[in-house]
């Protein structure tokens, strides 16, 4: 009896032993002499080369292969710092193995490699083992200059390795994707909350919501809706991609305001207010992180119930004054015009503003440097009169002046004189308008002349 108790208690021993060293080896004992053959493999399914630096294998708590600095591409163009892949257990008694799923961890893609995953997916050398899901944990998105990310996502495969469909969250779960696969390309349903693009000035969205088409080429939106600053737009957006990179599309908005959008460009407050309008956009580049660097935008606006700081139209027009205070305010009713924006350059045209009995209109230019130029007329309307007085817009965005021309101040006095203030001074004022542009117009360089014919 002593003799079969000792002999079940080595046996025990020997079969703890040899459990352990299963549990315990692959945690240890590195399987880097398999790495050629598995590198080799891989490349040649991608047709890219594939390089891995480490490979491990444990069973526990699933039985799976842990892969380290994993590296896709002869630029790099897909880094992963580890990869799970975990196996099925019955996968380990059986000749045709089947991935439970893979997890890959700290995922960098650039902008090479996401014209290249389609082709990855659909490559029939990727048969090797069924696989059903991929997880990723932490994935960026390194386009130039510009990071998206992180994102946390997974994606599902058909039986043979097909991409079926994918979903992805940003880390801070203000930015939710989900893609599925049409016919050829791919459909994107875009949901986001309290959402800052990576592009552009830095708008911040409350929503946004949109279904986009992908191509190898490009993207084309089918419907974008968002709330942004107390209002609501809608847009349409195409972008390509194929030689150099290209936005265009049309955008409305209804009741968005004016001040925190502005806020963006300045830190001075310039002007408040409710904002509907239609504009068309087109961005070209040589690449994405460039893209708002020379826009053309062409749009119609209406504002309403605002105000524009730094100058007071109605003490302007009243006092005559040759230079505006850069002080005070102009209240408004409504405030129309169109803009046309050339990269860093604004021409506003047909600018219209009423508030009560004050009315104006004109044309102002704003260069790169933010410096004002133009002319406008304010017209208030005292008792029966109106008189409507011009101004030369100057200054800048943060700091405008208005100026009387010399000549119309000169006509007012005179019209004053002879007829009286009110009639006299709008007729004067007129009349000095007049002479101020006879006097632009014969300043102007003459037209060159046509070269005369060569005699023969």
């Amino acid at each position: 009896m002593k003799t079969a108790l000792a002999c079940l208690r080595h046996l025990a021993t020997a079969t703890f032993v040899v459990v352990a060293l299963a549990l315990i080896l692959p945690f240890v004992v590195p399987f880097n002499h398999y790495l050629p053959d598995i590198e080799k493999l891989a490349s040649r399914a991608l047709q890219e080369p594939v390089r891995i630096e480490e490979m491990r294998g444990a069973l526990l708590p699933l039985p799976h292969v842990h892969l380290k600095q994993v590296s896709i591409g002869k630029n790099t163009d897909v880094k992963i710092a580890s990869c799970n892949i975990n196996l099925n257990f019955h996968a380990l008694f059986n000749p045709a193995k089947a991935i439970h799923n893979v997890v890959l961890r700290d995922v960098t893609l650039r902008q090479a490699a996401l014209a290249k995953l389609p082709g990855w997916f659909l490559n029939s050398n990727l048969q090797v083992a069924p696989l059903h899901t991929i997880k990723l944990d932490n994935v960026n998105l390194a386009l130039q200059k510009i990071n998206l990310g992180p994102f946390n996502g997974s994606v599902q495969l058909t039986p043979r390795n097909d991409f079926k469909s994918a979903s992805f969250s940003s880390r801070d779960g203000k930015l939710k994707l989900a893609l599925r696969r049409k016919e050829r390309n791919y459909h994107l349903e875009v949901m986001a909350r309290q959402w800052q693009p990576p592009l552009g000035p830095g708008i911040l969205f409350d929503t946004l919501s949109g279904g986009i088409l992908l191509t190898d080429t490009g993207l084309h939106t089918q419907s974008i809706r968002g709330e942004l600053y107390g209002g609501q737009i809608s847009a349409t957006a195409d972008m390509e991609w194929d030689r150099n990179w290209r936005l265009y599309g049309v955008l409305s908005s209804h009741g968005v305001q004016v001040q925190p959008l502005l806020a963006l460009f300045s830190s001075k407050r310039s002007m408040t207010g409710a904002l509907d309008g239609d504009a068309t956009y087109s961005l070209r580049a040589a690449s994405a992180s460039q893209l708002f660097d020379a826009p053309q935008v062409n749009a119609e606006f209406r504002v309403l119930k605002g105000v524009i700081y730094k100058v007071d139209l109605a003490k302007a027009a009243q006092t005559m004054a040759k230079e505006g205070t850069g002080e005070g305010e102009t209240r408004f009713d409504e405030f129309t015009g169109t803009l046309e924006l050339t990269g860093n350059e604004y021409r506003f045209r047909d600018l219209n503003i009423s508030s009560g009995l004050l009315n104006g209109s004109g044309n102002v230019n704003i260069n790169s440097g933010k410096q004002l130029d133009g002319r406008v007329k304010i017209a208030i309307k005292a008792g029966i009169n109106l008189a409507e007085v011009p101004f030369n817009v100057a200054g800048t965005v943060d700091n405008p002046t208005l100026r009387v021309p010399p000549a119309a101040v000169a006509g007012a006095v005179a019209g004053t004189a002879l007829l009286g203030p009110g009639l006299g001074t709008s007729l004067g004022l007129k009349a000095g308008e007049a002479a101020e542009k006879i006097k632009d117009w014969l300043s102007r360089d003459p037209p060159e002349q046509p070269a005369p014919p060569a005699e023969e």
